[in-house]
């Protein structure tokens, strides 16, 4: 397993994955990387907020601000008479905290809490030259040889050398790991099977990929910019 700077052979790797990034939660950001091992650390296990989750907000002393409300696609809720608030990426406790500071605007330090009511489990996206390409739940310990059986093995023509690991460090920036599937089925190290977090992206190239940028940028309504254009 190796993070390095490549380029194509033949043909440049598409403008990666468009219709997949938007699929990947914010809880990826819960993570961070050991770049001298190549291996993620969990900074925060707790849950981080996405869009797509129903959030129950209950001013105590003042009902007539509750309200049950779904995050929307950009990371914001709207509350009546309170307004606009971005709470993706955030836990309970600081999405509590910042409803407070916005809703103090009108209100003298409202005692108020925040519940998660609806979330989607937890998953990892693969895409590329896999038999079944998309959304796999994560339950438990997984890893990159679990992950792409899970979806349906390699496709002929897959390079099984340079399998490709995105992780996001934040909201504009991914690290990739190039992973030698090839070298953990037939030399088993443990080091080398690196384990799956929620929000991570595999992704298959064809044969003919020789080099990887070890970051890429991520741009608007979540597309990842080519790695090879680095």
């Amino acid at each position: 397993m190796r993070a390095m700077t490549l380029k194509a052979t033949r043909t440049a790797l598409p403008v990666l994955f468009a219709s997949l990034i938007g699929m990947l939660p914010l809880a990826a950001h819960s993570q961070t990387v050991n770049q001298s091992q190549g291996t993620y650390v969990s900074l925060d296990p707790r849950y981080h907020l996405n869009p797509g989750d129903l959030l129950e907000i209950d001013f105590r002393l003042s009902p007539e601000f509750n309200a049950t409300v779904p995050i929307q696609p950009d990371g914001f809720i709207t509350l009546p008479n309170v307004g606009d608030v971005k709470v993706a990426g955030l836990t309970l406790e600081e999405a509590t905290k910042k409803i407070k500071e916005r809703a103090s605007e009108l209100l003298n330090d409202p005692p108020l809490t925040v519940e998660l009511k609806q979330f989607d489990s937890p998953y990892f996206i693969v895409g590329g030259q896999v038999n079944t390409p998309g959304r796999v739940q994560l339950k438990g310990r997984m890893t990159v040889l679990s992950a792409v059986q899970l979806a349906g093995g390699f496709k002929d023509g897959a390079n099984t050398r340079k399998v490709i690991l995105i992780h996001a460090l934040d909201e504009t920036t991914a690290k990739t790991t190039v992973i030698n599937y090839r070298r953990i089925v037939h030399h088993y190290q443990p080091a080398d099977d690196v384990e799956i977090h929620a929000g991570d992206l595999i992704y298959v190239p064809q044969n003919g990929v020789t080099e990887v940028t070890p970051y890429i940028k991520l741009i608007a309504f979540g597309f990842y910019f080519n790695p090879l254009d680095f």
